[in-house]
């Protein structure tokens, strides 16, 4: 299913021979990449997802849980033959996505039932919480780097445990360098600064080395903070019979009903939506897969 961009004046652009496909189901993710201006083809991956491994950090999880939707859509899209479909000659770019609400360490998946809906609410209420969104890209076999609208310059982000990066791009790896397969990568959270882009560290799942996957994966994380306001039972009462806490990640939607239980954030509100778009779209316009839209009549 090929979704079209929204009627608005298209800000940004697929680089030509190349497509997108959205291994989300998520409606807001799919207003996002419209709102751009960009056609893409939705393919929901298949199975359920991944549980958190024991001990397993919630960024850890995040990004190993968005690179498994990513590697069961590109399954399925090889056993149909769409990814190098006849009707086009243009190569995916799978784009996938997770998010997970976390307190206290411990990860708040979506709730069971009402009753699980409520306890979630009451845990979060009056306190901070942390909302971790990862992404995963999988580029085409030998896509090849098309120059990016900054050039060649390397990446900001050093990969390091700690998320910190000093801002120094020597003996940075360049965004075009092709897929490591050394090192562990779980509780890897890259820096979530504007203009800092991941590095491509590949982390298949649970570290699965990249032969014969045919593909390059990119993967980052993003971390907001969010703050609930003191809320009484009977107010979350209330919002939990909406029903809209049922299929959300910690039992609220800040994008919808849901927005009023938020006193402020600290961090990106695309993140805690589900798709951190800052981040998302430096690195494509950094590796040329995604231009702007920009009239030369402008002075």
């Amino acid at each position: 299913m090929t979704t079209l961009p929204t009627s608005r004046q298209p800000l940004f652009t697929l680089t030509e021979g190349f497509r997108l496909v959205l291994a989300s189901g998520s409606p807001r993710r799919r207003l996002f990449l419209s709102e751009w201006g960009l056609p893409f083809e939705l393919a929901r991956p298949d199975g359920a997802e991944p549980l958190p491994l024991p001990g397993e950090q919630p960024d850890a999880y995040t990004r190993r849980a968005a690179a498994a939707k990513a590697y069961a859509v590109a399954a399925s899209l090889d056993r149909t033959g769409a990814r190098a479909s006849a009707s086009t000659q243009d190569k995916a770019i799978i784009l996938s996505a997770d998010t997970v609400v976390a307190v206290d360490g411990d990860i708040l998946g979506k709730p069971h039932d009402a009753a699980h809906a409520l306890a979630m609410l009451q845990r979060l209420t009056g306190r901070g919480h942390e909302v971790i969104s990862a992404v995963c890209l999988l580029l085409p076999p030998s896509a090849g780097a098309p120059e990016g609208i900054f050039g060649n310059a390397p990446c900001n982000a050093s990969g390091n445990a700690s998320g910190n990066t000093s801002g120094d791009t020597s003996g940075k790896t360049p965004c075009n360098a092709p897929c490591k397969t050394s090192g562990d990568t779980s509780g890897a959270t890259h820096d979530a600064t504007p203009g800092n882009v991941p590095d491509t560290t590949h982390s298949a799942g649970n570290n699965a080395p990249c032969q014969g996957c045919r593909a390059e994966e990119l993967i980052f994380s993003d971390v907001s903070r969010v703050y609930f306001h003191p809320w009484p039972e009977s107010v979350l009462r209330a919002y939990v019979d909406t029903g809209e806490p049922h299929d959300k990640a910690g039992a609220y939607a800040i994008q919808g009903q849901g927005a009023f239980l938020v006193d402020r954030i600290e961090g990106s509100w695309s993140t805690v939506v589900g798709l951190p778009v800052t981040q998302l779209a430096h690195l494509l316009l950094h590796r040329g897969f995604m231009r702007p839209c920009a009239s030369p009549r402008l002075p």
